[in-house]
């Protein structure tokens, strides 16, 4: 998989996209982790190649934090509420302030406690008054006074 191309990847079909497994993912530089997910066709949920068959759950775990961080915000934003909510704290940590901005309020309220508090200081200050509002109060509880 290492030696494949961002087109030869992008020619991939759904059912080949769903049997890679997650060593195949995390083997895979961030180049080609960001070129694999850029064609709308895999973007785009209801039954297309979305992300949830690429980075779903427990495939966004399996990512490592520099195939996270390489990441677009269109790709991020069609991630579902469970696929965020697998993410580890390191990979919480990965996401850059334009990757937070991207973030819906589902998305962001689908966090835990523990990667709520690992959301760094400057990227909190690019969330929507959107976003914050969807936040239980049980979430609002665990964000640190610099956050």
């Amino acid at each position: 998989m290492q030696v494949m191309g961002t087109t030869q990847l992008q020619a991939l079909s759904t059912g080949q996209l769903v049997a890679l497994a997650s060593s195949q993912l995390t083997a895979l530089s961030t180049a080609q982790i960001g070129g694999l997910l850029t064609t709308p066709a895999q973007l785009v949920a209801n039954g297309t190649r979305a992300p949830s068959y690429i980075a779903g759950p427990p495939r966004a775990a399996a990512l490592t934090d520099a195939q996270i961080s390489v990441l677009g915000t269109a790709q991020l934003a069609g991630l579902a509420g469970l696929q965020v909510a697998s993410l580890g704290t390191s990979q919480i940590d990965a996401l850059t302030t334009q990757q937070w901005a991207a973030f819906s309020a589902a998305n962001l309220a689908a966090l835990g406690t523990t990667q709520l508090v690992a959301i760094q200081t400057q990227d909190v200050a690019v969330l929507s008054s959107t976003s914050l509002a969807a936040l239980a109060n049980s979430q609002v509880a665990a964000l640190h006074s610099d956050q």
